[in-house]
């Protein structure tokens, strides 16, 4: 929580004291294998295996001082999770000629639930059975999964011209949503209870393009966009009955909506231009703009960050090869927009910089 007067966001800083932490270490260990096969000029080809061992497990501590610190004697159990996957990525690129490729590629990926047992939670897995998860130590809810199919090309024409598209779809299951809250008799007393169940998937795809012009060697102009279309999708619903009155998921339309908090489509472009002889030689100057859609943070109400265009510039001047004085100028007609939910994005800025290469 922040003061509205002077509020202070600032890492490890402390506006008052604390009464307890919140403890967490992660462990990964990763083993993969990778190989690339050439099978001709035309056909090249990409399979690598992956193996992952996930451990996790946190706990919390009492806090007498109201430091950042805590007494081991004052620190809870750990609970932990541990998990284990293997994944795969795959990839073949065909060249009918030198300048054109065209390429075809999938993944796999997992990513593991942080879940620990709360007895203020009941737990339904993926087809809605109730299971009570170990309280002392051990995973509640399985890791997502999913998988990437991208497809793409690229036309390369003597360095004057570079063009590149694809088209990507992304699955991924296993996802946690809180679908209710219900009512239960425990011992003779009634207890009110959310209920977490591993029922959804999301569903991403769309497309990018971009195109880089060379008309002479000093002047490149790069442009290109992007688009998606990331959705939750609610899957094995059939198990709720009709008359639950104690689920509110989708009670908001909140099923096959876009996704919060990611634009659209966002768009590029850029130029840098140097100056090859004369006075002025390798003096350069830079210039970008980048344009991001609406973000939403809630889909059905409209409630959005604007979409925005800001554009940014730099010169650079190089001296003898070895030294570069540069000034790059940020946010020029300083927009305000909301950099994430909570923190503005900084107004107009600049920044001069001097480098020096051996």
């Amino acid at each position: 929580m922040l003061p509205v007067q002077n509020p202070h966001y600032v890492r490890d800083w402390w506006d008052s004291k604390v009464s307890a932490a919140s403890i967490s270490r992660y462990q990964t260990n990763g083993f993969y294998l990778h190989d690339v096969i050439e099978v001709n000029d035309q056909w090249k080809g990409m399979f690598g295996l992956r193996y992952d061992n996930y451990r996790y497990k946190k706990a919390t501590a009492t806090i007498n001082d109201g430091r950042q610190h805590y007494d081991e004697k004052n620190r809870t159990d750990w609970t932990s999770i541990k998990n284990n996957a293997v994944t795969y990525r795959a990839g073949l690129v065909y060249l009918p000629i030198p300048e054109v490729s065209v390429y075809a590629s999938a993944a796999s990926f997992f990513k593991p639930n942080n879940t620990t047992y709360n007895a203020n939670y009941i737990y339904l897995d993926k087809n809605g059975k109730e299971f009570n998860p170990d309280k002392s130590d051990g995973e509640v809810f399985k890791p997502e999964k999913g998988y990437q199919l991208e497809l793409g090309a690229r036309y390369e024409l003597n360095r004057m011209l570079e063009l590149n598209g694809s088209v990507f779809y992304i699955r991924k299951h296993n996802v946690v949503k809180n679908i209710g809250n219900k009512t239960i008799e425990n011992n003779g007393a009634v207890e009110e209870k959310g209920v977490r169940a591993q029922i959804g998937r999301e569903v991403s795809k769309g497309f990018d393009l971009d195109l880089t012009f060379r008309p002479v060697s000093t002047l490149e102009i790069v442009g290109g966009m992007g688009w998606s279309d990331k959705r939750t999708i609610a899957s094995n619903l059939d198990w709720i009955p009709a008359d639950a009155d104690w689920v509110t998921y989708n009670e908001d339309g909140s099923i096959n909506l876009r996704a919060t908090g990611v634009p659209r489509t966002t768009f590029y472009t850029y130029a840098d231009y140097t100056i090859p002889k004369g006075v002025l030689k390798n003096l350069s100057f830079h210039l970008s703009g980048t344009f991001t859609d609406r973000i939403y943070s809630d889909v059905k109400n409209d409630v959005y960050e604007p979409a925005r265009y800001i554009v940014d510039a730099g010169i650079f001047y190089t001296i003898n090869r070895q030294v570069t004085l540069g000034f790059n100028a940020y946010n020029l007609f300083n927009k305000k927009y909301f950099e994430y939910t909570t923190r503005l994005a900084k107004p107009f800025h600049f920044m001069a910089t001097v480098s020096y290469h051996l």
